[in-house]
């Protein structure tokens, strides 16, 4: 793993932990776009991600986050997409050619 995933989960735990504290709707979004825009600057500079597919990981994980905590989808599903996620990423799934 390298730095740049490292920051990136840094800035989505920060996030979660803000979400928490204010506990409204619209931090959720605001904070989980943010995140994604967070991401997408720092995967732009590293050469050695591919951008398509790291993008559509955290575009997926944001969905899922934003979903679990509007109460649409329950935490157990939520952890179930989560690992089906990881399983497609780590199989290719959207990877450029």
């Amino acid at each position: 793993m390298n730095y740049t995933w490292i920051i990136i989960l840094v800035m989505m735990v920060v996030g979660n932990l803000i979400i928490n504290i204010f506990e409204s709707y619209l931090s959720v979004i605001v904070v989980n776009a943010a995140i994604l825009v967070g991401g997408y600057f720092l995967l732009r500079r590293d050469p050695r991600v591919d951008l398509r597919s790291s993008m559509l990981f955290l575009v997926g994980l944001s969905v899922i986050n934003v979903l679990a905590d509007f109460g649409i989808m329950s935490s157990m599903m939520a952890n179930v997409a989560c690992v089906a996620l990881l399983i497609w990423s780590m199989a290719g799934g959207g990877r450029s050619r």
